[in-house]
């Protein structure tokens, strides 16, 4: 896999719009999810536990954006881009902020990752990372989604300022986010119906990866 050589519409601060239907009709096919071969050494085995049980094919989707996301992340890597230069040339440290994190997912990376857990309150566990997911968001997106009255309303692809805290390249980044989505439907699977919370999370964790999938690729066409 290349990157792309024809940069997005606007490539100032992050600011990249996103054709969604483009994005998901690139996915019509057999494999809809794949490691590909770029990918980060750690990737492909995650990827694989996260596959173990099938949440239907919106979910699919969103483990494709990721797998092409992280791909990005790790090609810009081998070309050179330092994802640990921070403004003014400080290094900065990669990973999501704990805060508000839920206290599963915590306890998860504090065991190194190697077992899965079991959602026992899956109410709290909602409302922790639905909470936590707001608190990742740049004030733009907050905003947007405020003003639609709900925050779980897919975005409609329009960019309007970098992401900020969600830019956060490897194992330390938005893979917690998709295997807390990952657990969340789990648990809803076992219930008589799935919530239209879950689902609608699951539209919007995909399109925040496309837009930062489409960001990294504007900021290596600057860079370049």
């Amino acid at each position: 896999m290349e990157l792309e050589s024809t940069p997005p519409t606007d490539t100032s601060h992050g600011a990249v719009d996103v054709d969604l239907a483009a994005a998901r009709g690139e996915a019509i096919g057999a494999d809809l999810v794949e490691c590909q071969e770029d990918a980060p050494v750690w990737f492909g085995p995650e990827l694989e536990k996260l596959m173990e049980v099938n949440l239907g094919r919106d979910f699919d989707f969103t483990l494709r954006a990721w797998a092409h996301l992280e791909t990005t992340y790790e090609l810009m890597r081998l070309n050179g881009h330092d994802w640990e230069k921070g403004k003014n040339g400080k290094k900065k440290k990669l990973g999501l902020p704990p805060t508000g994190r839920p206290d599963e997912l915590g306890d998860w990376i504090k065991s190194g990752r190697r077992k899965e857990k079991v959602i026992s309150d899956l109410d709290k566990f909602e409302t922790q990372w639905s909470d936590w997911w707001k608190s990742l968001q740049p004030s733009w997106r907050a905003e947007s989604r405020a003003e639609s009255g709900q925050d779980g309303t897919p975005w409609e692809g329009k960019t309007l300022g970098d992401w900020g805290k969600l830019v956060s390249p490897g194992i330390n980044g938005v893979y917690s986010v998709v295997v807390g989505l990952y657990w969340w439907g789990c648990a809803e699977k076992k219930k008589a119906s799935v919530s239209t919370g879950w689902e609608n999370t699951v539209s919007d964790v995909e399109c925040a990866l496309y837009g930062l999938r489409a960001a990294a690729r504007s900021q290596a066409q600057v860079s370049s």
